[in-house]
């Protein structure tokens, strides 16, 4: 946006987005960051599904909760019990597939010592991010979004800062 934006690029298309990612890219020819590896793609798969049931859910209690219809609860409530399942079984091959390496193992008791950082949001770290060795701190805030973002124009425009809330949602 801001590359763009910066050229007078007014347009926002799949076509015009294009062009200006080949230009920025033909003219910083950015690192190109290495594959996931075959653990870690699964991984995220895994964390991926999991969100998904775990919004299938919410919608279908949700649902239930406006249901009048006996047969419509019946099946509501069967729908919620095959999703919690479903929920456990992931979280359980998510377990297994941290304990099958020492990396991953090890990273998960590392992460899990910062105050607020449990079992799951070390999932999400996990599974968004891979190593995070590989992230430097710049790399980890501009992917995140979490980097502040200003608005000034002259003397007189001036904005409060704010998240930028660029980059992957999933994190912030």
């Amino acid at each position: 946006l801001m590359f763009g934006g910066g050229m007078g690029v007014r347009d926002k298309s799949d076509r015009v987005d294009a062009a200006v990612l080949a230009l920025y890219g033909g003219m910083h020819r950015p690192a190109a960051r290495p594959p996931r590896s075959a653990g870690h793609q699964r991984l995220r798969d895994l964390w991926r599904l999991r969100e998904d049931y775990l919004e299938q859910r919410t919608m279908t209690q949700l649902r239930l909760q406006q249901a009048e219809d006996p047969l419509a609860v019946r099946l509501l409530r069967t729908t919620v019990r095959q999703l919690e399942r479903a929920i456990d079984q992931v979280e359980a091959a998510l377990r297994e597939q941290i304990a099958a390496a020492e990396r991953w193992r090890e990273d998960e008791r590392l992460l899990r010592t910062i105050p607020g950082i449990g079992e799951v949001t070390a999932w999400l770290l996990l599974a968004e991010l891979g190593d995070l060795r590989e992230w430097s701190r710049e790399e980890l805030v501009g992917y995140a979004g979490l980097f502040p973002r200003t608005y000034e124009s002259g003397t007189s425009v001036r904005r409060r800062p704010r998240m930028a809330r660029g980059g992957g949602g999933r994190l912030r």
